[in-house]
């Protein structure tokens, strides 16, 4: 992979990391912006020599992290916990109840099988 494809790969990385966290209807016009935003500090960065890997890299974690990124961008705040760790709350909120629904289940299932209904 040349240089230039991983750098249009780590960019499209990036920006679909921040798109991610938003609204649907928000996620086209912030893609393009964002976009828009890396090239010109990759511009700004380089002037006129040809931008490499490490230049990309840095601009990046200049941006910061994906998910605070888009909650810049985001219409309204999200403070059930705290907007650093809604996400992550619930990401582990969906995996608790699935797990909780497949221990049920399970527990019906067993239940059924040593002490089937009579009829």
């Amino acid at each position: 992979m040349d240089d230039k494809k991983k750098q249009d790969d780590l960019i499209s990385r990036y920006v679909y990391a921040v798109v991610r966290h938003l609204p649907a209807n928000q996620q086209k016009d912030v893609e393009q912006e964002l976009k828009t935003l890396i090239e010109d500090m990759l511009e700004t960065r380089c002037g006129t020599r040809t931008s490499e890997l490490g230049d990309v890299e840095a601009v990046l974690i200049e941006l910061g992290v994906p998910y605070e990124l888009a909650a810049k961008y985001r219409d309204t705040k999200r403070y059930l916990i705290g907007p650093q760790r809604f996400d992550i709350y619930v990401m582990l909120l969906k995996i608790v109840l699935a797990v909780a629904g497949g221990a049920i289940a399970l527990a019906l299932m067993i239940s059924y099988a040593l002490d089937p209904p009579s009829g």
